[in-house]
């Protein structure tokens, strides 16, 4: 009787120490986990790697392929049929006469509208890792790979190698300034960091002069002349700003998960159309910045996951977001 009675005292103490561990303690705030107003969801597709505008449609690429969706009503339209298989989509981007380039596992495909042709013949890709796709203002593809830069004017096509001045032939990331300078963001340790090119002239950055880290994960305009370069390897880096000072670019400001990130590793940036930049870190959510202020948003309050890797804003005002696990649309 008296090891009956023993058990049930015990399950009585036990249960009160449970109610004491789910109770916040005296003085300590309490999280908000409160769903962000806005946000919402949509799986599949799931691990996507990099959304675009095209008309009223958005294409997103990652994984499986390339999905499309309705964004006047974010309603998936479905994925983009092909006779050869496009899995594992890098980067994507939209061109002046409004065709989709696609870069994959395979190479490099582009969509007119009608039909999916494949283009590694026609670029005589010296290497199929494909990493980043972009036009630039002259209307020249650039494309960077594992192998250096293939440049496409249309018709002739020419390259970039460390031979001719790339700081490593890794390049991950390319972005133009408004000055006209093309940077190349490389990802391989140790020997990644950022080339420059304006013109004849190049201008480099590596942990040896201000960067924090060199690996380059993000390069994005900040809509008054600047630039964020996001870094990062494992869950160390930053993002740094960049300003054209006295005939050249300088970094102005570097900041941490101390001054605000969500976390450390920075993976995506994106200036939206109020001002504000948007960072996506790789393991811990994403971060605002606006009027001077952070604001943090992780799968707790409605991501779809906490990394996430391109962001873009739509005609209407939107937000998406391609995370490891789906697309997160913000709604303001």
């Amino acid at each position: 009787m008296k090891k009956k009675s023993d058990k049930f005292r015990n399950s009585i103490i036990f249960g009160m120490f449970l109610v004491l561990l789910s109770m916040p303690a005296c003085g300590r705030p309490v999280k908000n986990n409160t769903v962000e107003k806005g946000l919402s969801v949509m799986r599949p597709p799931y691990d996507i790697n990099a959304v675009v505008s095209r008309n009223d449609t958005i294409w997103a690429g990652g994984r499986d392929g390339v999905y499309s969706f309705d964004s006047r009503d974010k309603k998936l339209i479905g994925m983009l049929k092909s006779e050869f298989p496009i899995k594992y989509v890098k980067t994507l981007c939209v061109d002046n006469e409004n065709n989709l380039w696609i870069g994959y596992e395979g190479g490099i495909a582009v969509f007119d509208g009608t039909s999916v042709k494949n283009l590694n013949e026609v670029l005589r890709l010296d290497d199929k890792r494909v990493n980043y796709i972009m036009q630039d203002r002259s209307g020249r593809i650039l494309v960077g790979t594992w192998s250096g830069v293939l440049i496409f004017d249309g018709k002739k096509r020419t390259s970039l190698t460390m031979e001719d001045g790339l700081i490593n032939n890794m390049v991950n990331v390319i972005a133009q300034d408004a000055r006209g300078g093309i940077w190349f963001g490389s990802y391989a340790v140790p020997s990644g960091g950022i080339s420059i090119l304006n013109g004849d002239k190049w201008q480099y950055f590596n942990a040896g002069n201000g960067l924090p880290n060199n690996n380059i994960t993000a390069i994005e305009t900040d809509g008054s002349g600047g630039l964020w370069a996001g870094t990062g390897f494992f869950d160390k880096g930053a993002a740094c700003k960049f300003e054209f000072v006295n005939g050249k670019w300088d970094i102005s400001k570097i900041i941490t998960k101390k001054d605000g990130l969500a976390g450390e590793k920075v993976r995506s940036i994106f200036t939206a159309g109020d001002g504000s930049v948007w960072f996506g870190s790789e393991y811990d959510g994403l971060a605002i910045l606006k009027n001077n202020q952070f604001k943090i948003v992780t799968t707790k309050t409605g991501l779809s996951d906490n990394e996430i890797k391109d962001i873009l804003q739509d005609s209407k005002g939107r937000i998406w977001m391609g995370t490891r696990s789906g697309i997160t649309v913000f709604e303001p």
